[in-house]
């Protein structure tokens, strides 16, 4: 018999369907499941990991919005981390998409930490709002490089 949280594996695999991504409220699906919200927390970061193909992103506000993208692995691995980059980025979520990078090898062991460093909350001295919208532009820049130095 499956654990609850390959229940709720399955359930967001089978409604994410062959969309791209979707909006989930972590409220909403821990009352369908009855399980507190840190569940669903804990099957997101363990189950839709970058490594597995997926991003999943917190919405600020709302009572625990999150959406979930799907990594296109046919589309190059760069464009399509670029593509999931919204308008802002935690620093956790972009050192998840830089690990993505590094394993797929599009940057070595040496830009990992260099990019890592750059756009971490300790070198981005600002407002969190101000900062994750930095680190976005600042990543989004490299991307669009690298994928312009590939085609060369």
């Amino acid at each position: 018999m499956s654990n609850v949280s390959d229940i709720i594996e399955q359930f967001i695999l089978s409604t994410i369907g062959e969309d791209d991504s979707m909006d989930l409220s972590r409220n909403e699906l821990a009352t369908y499941f009855a399980v507190a919200p840190s569940q669903i927390n804990y099957v997101l970061s363990t189950r839709f990991t970058v490594e597995r193909g997926y991003i999943v992103e917190g919405k600020r506000g709302g009572g625990g919005y999150i959406r979930l993208y799907r990594i296109d692995q046919g589309k190059d691995i760069i464009r399509a981390v670029y593509d999931s980059i919204g308008t802002s980025i935690s620093e956790r979520q972009a050192v998840h998409l830089l690990s993505r990078l590094l394993t797929e090898d599009k940057i070595t062991e040496r830009e990992y930490y260099l990019l890592s460093s750059t756009i971490s909350d300790k070198a981005l001295m600002m407002p969190i709002g101000v900062k994750d919208e930095l680190r976005a532009n600042i990543l989004k820049s490299v991307l669009q490089k690298l994928m312009q130095t590939k085609r060369s």
